[in-house]
Protein backbone atom coordinates (compact mmCIF):
# COMPACT_ATOMS: atom_id res chain seq x y z
CA UNK A 1 0.00 0.00 0.00
CA UNK A 2 2.91 2.73 0.51
CA UNK A 3 3.91 1.66 -2.75
CA UNK A 4 1.13 2.71 -4.23
CA UNK A 5 1.02 5.76 -2.65
CA UNK A 6 4.09 6.62 -3.17
CA UNK A 7 3.76 5.85 -6.78
CA UNK A 8 0.15 8.22 -7.40
CA UNK A 9 2.13 10.83 -5.13
CA UNK A 10 4.87 10.96 -7.48
CA UNK A 11 2.36 11.01 -10.77
CA UNK A 12 -0.04 14.34 -8.91
CA UNK A 13 3.69 15.92 -8.33
CA UNK A 14 4.75 15.29 -11.81
CA UNK A 15 1.20 16.16 -13.29
CA UNK A 16 1.66 19.61 -11.14
CA UNK A 17 4.69 20.15 -12.50
CA UNK A 18 3.91 19.91 -15.92
CA UNK A 19 0.94 22.40 -15.58
CA UNK A 20 2.85 24.94 -14.11
CA UNK A 21 5.58 25.04 -16.47
CA UNK A 22 3.00 25.05 -19.65
CA UNK A 23 1.31 28.49 -17.55
CA UNK A 24 4.84 29.65 -17.48
CA UNK A 25 5.38 29.26 -21.33
CA UNK A 26 2.09 30.97 -22.00
CA UNK A 27 2.82 33.84 -19.86
CA UNK A 28 6.01 34.46 -21.69
CA UNK A 29 4.62 34.27 -24.86
CA UNK A 30 2.18 37.12 -24.06
CA UNK A 31 4.85 39.21 -22.26
CA UNK A 32 6.63 38.46 -26.04
CA UNK A 33 3.77 39.42 -27.88
CA UNK A 34 3.28 43.30 -25.41
CA UNK A 35 7.29 43.94 -26.05
CA UNK A 36 6.60 43.29 -29.65
CA UNK A 37 3.40 45.33 -30.13
CA UNK A 38 4.81 48.41 -28.15
CA UNK A 39 8.02 48.05 -30.75
CA UNK A 40 6.03 48.23 -33.84
CA UNK A 41 3.76 50.99 -32.20
CA UNK A 42 7.01 53.06 -31.39
CA UNK A 43 8.45 52.50 -34.98
CA UNK A 44 5.18 53.63 -36.13
CA UNK A 45 5.31 56.71 -34.36
CA UNK A 46 8.94 57.43 -35.45
CA UNK A 47 7.81 57.33 -38.89
CA UNK A 48 5.34 59.36 -38.75
CA UNK A 49 7.07 61.99 -37.48
CA UNK A 50 9.69 62.24 -39.70
CA UNK A 51 10.53 66.10 -39.62
CA UNK A 52 11.15 67.61 -35.95
CA UNK A 53 11.46 71.39 -37.07
CA UNK A 54 7.67 71.35 -38.39
CA UNK A 55 6.61 75.34 -37.63
CA UNK A 56 3.43 76.28 -39.28
CA UNK A 57 3.97 79.67 -38.42
CA UNK A 58 7.23 80.42 -40.48
CA UNK A 59 5.94 78.21 -43.09
CA UNK A 60 2.87 80.13 -43.59
CA UNK A 61 5.44 83.58 -43.54
CA UNK A 62 7.66 81.90 -46.13
CA UNK A 63 5.02 81.26 -48.21
CA UNK A 64 3.53 84.57 -47.89
CA UNK A 65 6.83 86.27 -48.55
CA UNK A 66 8.18 84.26 -51.20
CA UNK A 67 7.40 84.44 -55.20
CA UNK A 68 9.10 80.98 -56.43
CA UNK A 69 8.63 77.88 -53.99
CA UNK A 70 9.77 74.44 -55.81
CA UNK A 71 11.10 70.94 -54.18
CA UNK A 72 14.61 70.32 -55.90
CA UNK A 73 16.85 67.30 -55.52
CA UNK A 74 20.82 67.97 -55.56
CA UNK A 75 21.97 64.99 -57.31
CA UNK A 76 25.73 65.16 -56.69
CA UNK A 77 28.45 67.23 -55.42
CA UNK A 78 31.41 67.86 -57.93
CA UNK A 79 34.07 70.37 -58.01
CA UNK A 80 32.72 72.76 -60.48
CA UNK A 81 29.40 72.93 -58.15
CA UNK A 82 26.11 71.07 -57.76
CA UNK A 83 23.72 69.46 -59.93
CA UNK A 84 20.54 69.87 -58.95
CA UNK A 85 17.39 69.12 -60.49
CA UNK A 86 13.59 70.68 -60.21
CA UNK A 87 11.11 68.28 -59.18
CA UNK A 88 8.09 70.15 -58.64
CA UNK A 89 7.39 73.88 -58.75
CA UNK A 90 4.72 74.61 -56.04
CA UNK A 91 4.65 79.01 -56.85
CA UNK A 92 6.32 80.14 -59.79
CA UNK A 93 8.51 78.34 -62.11
CA UNK A 94 11.90 78.60 -60.49
CA UNK A 95 12.95 75.62 -62.92
CA UNK A 96 12.82 78.37 -65.99
CA UNK A 97 15.36 80.69 -63.57
CA UNK A 98 19.33 80.66 -62.98
CA UNK A 99 19.68 80.87 -59.21
CA UNK A 100 22.28 79.76 -57.32
CA UNK A 101 22.27 77.05 -54.55
CA UNK A 102 24.45 77.06 -51.21
CA UNK A 103 27.31 75.22 -51.07
CA UNK A 104 25.75 73.90 -47.32
CA UNK A 105 23.30 71.73 -48.72
CA UNK A 106 24.29 68.55 -48.92
CA UNK A 107 24.12 65.85 -51.76
CA UNK A 108 21.85 63.16 -52.23
CA UNK A 109 18.90 65.02 -50.11
CA UNK A 110 15.52 67.23 -51.47
CA UNK A 111 14.93 70.24 -50.68
CA UNK A 112 11.68 73.23 -50.36
CA UNK A 113 13.49 75.84 -51.25
CA UNK A 114 11.86 79.75 -51.21
CA UNK A 115 12.40 82.37 -53.48
CA UNK A 116 11.44 86.12 -53.88
CA UNK A 117 12.15 89.05 -56.62
CA UNK A 118 14.24 91.20 -54.69
CA UNK A 119 14.15 95.13 -55.46
CA UNK A 120 17.13 94.99 -57.84
CA UNK A 121 15.11 92.24 -60.19
CA UNK A 122 17.22 89.82 -59.24
CA UNK A 123 16.10 86.46 -57.74
CA UNK A 124 17.15 85.73 -54.27
CA UNK A 125 16.04 83.33 -51.06
CA UNK A 126 13.46 84.51 -49.41
CA UNK A 127 14.82 84.42 -45.92
CA UNK A 128 18.70 84.58 -45.18
CA UNK A 129 17.86 81.50 -42.83
CA UNK A 130 15.28 78.88 -43.40
CA UNK A 131 14.49 79.15 -47.20
CA UNK A 132 15.93 76.00 -47.86
CA UNK A 133 13.94 73.46 -45.89
CA UNK A 134 15.48 69.59 -46.18
CA UNK A 135 12.81 66.80 -46.53
CA UNK A 136 13.08 63.68 -44.89
CA UNK A 137 11.16 61.42 -47.11
CA UNK A 138 7.55 61.39 -48.21
CA UNK A 139 6.22 61.15 -44.82
CA UNK A 140 7.87 64.79 -43.81
CA UNK A 141 5.71 67.69 -41.90
CA UNK A 142 6.71 70.62 -43.93
CA UNK A 143 6.20 68.35 -47.38
CA UNK A 144 3.31 67.17 -46.01
CA UNK A 145 2.16 70.59 -45.59
CA UNK A 146 3.48 72.23 -48.62
CA UNK A 147 1.32 70.05 -50.89
CA UNK A 148 -1.59 70.18 -48.74
CA UNK A 149 -1.87 74.15 -49.41
CA UNK A 150 -0.43 74.07 -53.12
CA UNK A 151 -2.31 70.56 -54.23
CA UNK A 152 -4.57 72.36 -56.75
CA UNK A 153 -2.34 74.95 -58.01
CA UNK A 154 1.02 72.19 -58.45
CA UNK A 155 2.78 71.13 -61.40
CA UNK A 156 5.87 69.10 -62.09
CA UNK A 157 8.92 70.71 -64.20
CA UNK A 158 12.13 69.12 -65.29
CA UNK A 159 15.26 71.86 -65.56
CA UNK A 160 18.45 72.44 -64.49
CA UNK A 161 20.28 75.08 -61.93
CA UNK A 162 22.87 77.10 -62.43
CA UNK A 163 26.51 75.68 -60.57
CA UNK A 164 26.62 77.36 -57.18
CA UNK A 165 28.91 79.91 -56.32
Amino acid sequence: MKKLTIVLMSLFLMLSLVGCGKKKSNVDKTEDTKISSIAKEKEASEEDLTTSNFDKEALDQLIKNSDYISRIRISTSTAEGMNTSFLKDYKGDLSQIEVTIPKTLSPNMEYIVFYKDDEKGEVSPTERDGAFIEIQGDKDSNLIYIEKIFNSNSYSSTGKVSKES
